[in-house]
């Protein structure tokens, strides 16, 4: 059994009252607030075997990077990044089969120049690019001009996160690997888009996730194979306390 540790003991965990159960409005410093629908969770089309996720109550969340619940068979701490990374990741790939929209227009085209490597490896993955919702042209100058993204990413994105992206998609050990490539990409997009570990959420915006966690094909690990939760078992915990 894992071991229960209280050194941080000062981390805190958000008590799940129904007070709490508006929208977030505030910053904490990332790249987009939240609002309605903020986590970008919707519904799944295609899942038809959703994994067994145990029924979850929410109680609360510990360091603002993990959502604390309880169930029957006793306490799960869910990691607020890979959760969310998986739920994105298997909207894409239902999206894609259902050759449904993943493309956001961009009000402003997100523009930055590229190394001479870059435009080369860009120019043979376009077609892929273009395939899982990037609409971009190489300008003059070497600068790339992006006008739509995956729509997942739409609250995540800025210039420089948006670069990296593109040179780890485009990045020489993908090349000629069509469905390794988009696999690899998908995931990518993912985690880039997934919320981030110290980001507060409300109770309403936990339970939507743990409920949405409970659709997917794989609720139990994130896009590249990390645990989304650790179980702590009510005998575990009753060890800890002297009480077995």
């Amino acid at each position: 059994a894992a071991a229960l540790s209280t050194d941080n003991a000062n981390v805190g965990i958000l008590p799940a009252d129904d007070a709490d159960a508006g929208i977030l409005s505030k910053d904490n410093g990332n790249a987009a607030t939240l609002s309605a629908n903020a986590l970008n969770i919707g519904a799944l089309p295609g899942i038809t075997q959703p994994g067994r996720l145990p029924s979850l109550r929410v109680v609360g969340q510990l360091s603002q990077s993990y959502i604390v619940t309880e169930g029957s068979e006793g306490m799960y701490l869910v990691d607020q990044h890979a959760a969310h990374e998986r739920i994105l990741l298997e909207r894409m790939v239902a999206a894609l089969k259902a050759r449904a929209p993943i493309s956001q227009i961009l009000l402003t085209p997100i523009q930055f120049e590229l190394a001479p490597r870059e435009v080369e490896a860009i120019e043979e993955h376009l077609q892929q690019l273009e395939h899982i919702g990037f609409a971009l042209e190489i300008l003059e100058h070497s600068t790339l001009s992006i006008t739509a993204v995956p729509n997942v990413l739409i609250k995540q994105m800025n210039a420089r996160s948006l670069h990296e992206l593109i040179a780890d998609l485009t990045a020489p050990e993908h090349v000629g690997h069509s469905e390794t490539w988009e696999e690899h990409a998908l995931a990518n997009v993912a985690c880039k888009a997934a919320i981030k570990a110290n980001y507060f959420l409300t109770v309403s915006e936990m339970r939507e996730m743990i409920e949405q966690l409970g659709q997917t094909n794989a609720p139990f690990s994130c896009c590249h194979g990390r645990p989304t939760m650790v179980h702590f078992s009510l005998s575990a915990l009753e060890r800890e306390f002297g009480r077995r």
